[in-house]
């Protein structure tokens, strides 16, 4: 069960992925990872806000519970860490990958 709604998911990640391209995404999905990464911890929040906003309305789309067991800290770490590696990439990329690691575990 939990593989098929891993799928469901993935499928919905990589959906959003493709309205991203198309840049369906406004707000701060729509700016750099670049741009987060050298933000203060307090701007860094603000995404962090956009982040949850992005991930409730995709759980009402696939029922996947995506924060169940990751505190604010650690998702606002693990996507630090992504930007900094990829800072060319999209700030909802960022968030999708992050979405997809947390639906996984």
């Amino acid at each position: 069960m939990k593989t098929w709604i891993g799928a469901i998911a993935l499928v919905g990640v990589l959906t959003s992925c493709e309205a991203a391209a198309q840049g369906q995404v406004y707000g701060y999905g729509a700016t750099s990872c670049g741009k987060f990464a050298s933000n203060n911890k307090e701007a860094q929040e603000e995404y962090m806000v956009w982040v949850s906003g992005y991930a409730s309305s995709l759980s009402g789309q696939t029922g996947v519970k995506y924060f169940n067991g990751a505190d604010a800290e650690g998702r606002l770490l693990w996507i630090l860490n992504y930007c900094r590696a990829h800072p060319l990439e999209k700030f909802v990329v960022a968030t999708e990958m992050l979405l997809l690691e947390l639906d996984v575990k």
